[in-house]
């Protein structure tokens, strides 16, 4: 693999033989930066995240590269995957201390990261460092609970908990959203955070768009994170934690074509656990970086 890319914390970065798209190109002109975070210690049903960024990136040099937002092919983006951060078998805190750090280097290049998970926590990591003031969450769960399982408060079920309270951010915006504790939806209710339900989203998806596209009206730098498990379970059965009802491939492309634009600071795509199904789940999760990076890429060309 090329390494044509060197910053402080560059030693956190493992090599991989196999670059996303099966094509590695110059770090230095690159807009969007893949990076693996293979992180996996607080799963507390399916394993296997850690394995993610691998498959995804195997399924991605193996579907084609028409993106069907932008109309155009993923390798006319300038794009460069840096490898994996290196944070298994570590404790979490010092995960998310890596996971920031590279996160904080590559920004501070004016660059965009595309993280592929790896466990929920990972966002915590991202966040930290690109500090944004509002957060579109793609998520079957709310991720709220103060400890799960009983102490162990950072985690793939607490994330979004943490990131309101350690970091001070609460407009969070939850889409697909159908499987929480009486805890997470009070919480949540109590603190004014916006869920558009998968139901709400089945029922009426134009309504879903308008609002959406009301409540980021004044928001300037936004952050999105897709956890594969708000896709119906017949969609993406290779998730940690399935949940049934969940939105389609269809309604998502909808929805996050209107939700992509130059105040995007970031996305991550996380909870793919592709030892639970033949590769649908990872050929989808590649499918959606194509078509996030292709579309925001398409945007930032187009004067005005």
């Amino acid at each position: 693999m090329s390494t044509d890319f060197k910053f402080g914390s560059s030693f956190f970065i493992n090599k991989l033989y196999k670059e996303f798209c099966g094509i590695q190109k110059s770090y230095k002109e690159a807009q969007y930066i893949i990076i693996g975070i293979p992180y996996e210690t607080t799963v507390t049903y399916r394993p296997g995240t850690k394995f993610a960024p691998s498959y995804i990136r195997e399924a991605s040099t193996n579907i084609e590269t028409y993106c069907i937002l932008s109309k155009m092919y993923f390798e006319d983006v300038e794009f460069y995957d840096i490898g994996d951060i290196d944070v298994n078998g570590v404790k979490i805190e010092e995960a998310l201390r890596r996971i920031s750090m590279v996160i904080e280097d590559i920004k501070r290049e004016n660059k965009f990261p595309v993280c592929i998970g790896g466990e929920h926590s990972i966002t915590y990591g991202i966040v930290r460092s690109i500090k944004p003031d509002t957060l579109v969450i793609f998520d079957a769960h709310l991720d709220l609970r103060d400890e799960y399982p009983i102490t162990i408060k950072y985690g793939h079920a607490t994330v979004m908990r943490r990131i309101y309270e350690d970091l001070g951010i609460d407009n969070i915006i939850y889409i697909g959203s159908r499987a929480f504790s009486k805890e997470e939806f009070n919480f949540a209710t109590k603190k004014g955070f916006k869920i558009f339900s998968s139901d709400e989203i089945n029922e009426n998806i134009k309504y879903i768009i308008d609002e959406l596209s009301d409540l980021l009206n004044k928001s300037k730098r936004l952050y999105i994170s897709v956890d594969m498990d708000v896709f119906d379970p017949s969609v993406a059965p290779g998730v940690g934690t399935p949940e049934p009802y969940g939105i389609n491939f269809k309604d998502f492309l909808n929805i996050i074509k209107n939700v992509l634009d130059k105040r995007i600071e970031g996305f991550d795509i996380v909870e793919t656990s592709p030892l639970f199904d033949n590769g649908i789940s990872s050929v989808l999760a590649a499918k959606i970086i194509f078509e996030c990076v292709s579309f925001l890429y398409k945007k930032s060309k187009t004067k005005g």
